[in-house]
């Protein structure tokens, strides 16, 4: 079996991340339309060695707000009393938080997977080296 480049490694990463953003799109019942599930997309820049520079994910803006529960006059940080409700119209929001804590552990989760990549292919590279030194003279 082939080993995967780091740059395959990146882009099945992205591919399983992106399934469990939808798995929380769901549970927490965000949008109706679907548009903020069909807006991801990754992008993996690689150097000529194959070693990953960048993994740019993209995903429609609004979606961070709903992350952070801001949107619609709520600004960042803003209390929850009944006259900012009032004035706002409506109900308070609150975060719904699909992006920020999937990606906090798939980040972490994609750096062990590379790292035990570069272990691997470390041990390829000693397997390969001989144990016997001959010196001719």
């Amino acid at each position: 079996m082939a080993e995967k480049t780091n740059v395959q490694i990146a882009r099945s990463w992205a591919a399983v991340t992106f399934k469990k953003w939808r798995a929380e799109i769901k549970r927490l019942k965000i949008g109706k339309t679907g548009n903020l599930t069909s807006s991801f997309q990754a992008f993996v820049t690689a150097e000529s060695g194959g070693d990953i520079t960048k993994i740019r994910i993209l995903y429609a803006y609004y979606g961070k707000f709903v992350d952070m529960g801001v949107g619609r006059g709520r600004k960042l940080g803003s209390s929850d009393t009944a006259m900012v409700n009032k004035l706002l119209g409506g109900k308070p929001r609150k975060k719904k938080q699909w992006y920020s804590k999937v990606i906090a552990k798939e980040a972490y989760i994609l750096a062990q997977i590379l790292q035990a990549n570069a272990g691997n292919k470390s041990i390829s590279v000693l397997n390969t080296i001989t144990s016997t030194v001959r010196l001719e003279m």
